[in-house]
């Protein structure tokens, strides 16, 4: 049977100041109940703030969890969530359908790897560097030393 959950992703704003957002978890609204889920939050955090954010994220999560009232109509719900941290905001609702269990948690795990997960770097192109270019002429000219060698031996 098909389902329907609306949720919102959680962005983290450590110093108005500064303007530095980054977005770091998600909130699914389920049948009287909320999935918090925080995703890279505290490196993330730590390389804009230099501050260890482990236990700090913990706390909101529950925080969060605790607050929420079993009919609460999700905009509500997510209008209080700077109340319980200033540092957390959340950005409009979204909708997602699943079949199962197991499609949710597929869906949950690519939105928070479109949204909130770090992307993935590309293998970049192997760049040699002179020094292995130079190596490899000299190899092939069989003009190096090996290692009991010397100049003497002309190499």
């Amino acid at each position: 049977m098909e389902h329907t959950y609306k949720y919102s992703i959680l962005t983290a704003i450590p110093d108005p100041r500064r303007g530095e957002r980054v977005n770091v978890g998600i909130v699914v609204f389920l049948d009287g109940k909320l999935d918090v889920r925080f995703q890279q939050a505290s490196f993330k955090l730590k390389a804009l703030t230099r501050e260890n954010w482990d236990s700090r994220i913990e706390s909101i999560r529950q925080r969060i969890s605790d607050l929420h009232q079993k009919n609460e109509a999700p905009e509500d719900m997510l209008s209080k969530i700077s109340f319980v941290e200033p540092l957390i905001s959340s950005s409009g609702l979204g909708t997602f359908h699943s079949h199962s269990s197991a499609d949710y948690e597929n869906t949950v795990n690519e939105i928070l790897q479109s949204l909130v997960l770090l992307p993935k770097a590309k293998p970049s192109d192997a760049v040699s560097r002179i020094n292995t270019e130079i190596t490899k002429v000299f190899k092939t000219a069989k003009a190096l030393a090996k290692p009991d060698q010397s100049l003497r031996d002309g190499r």
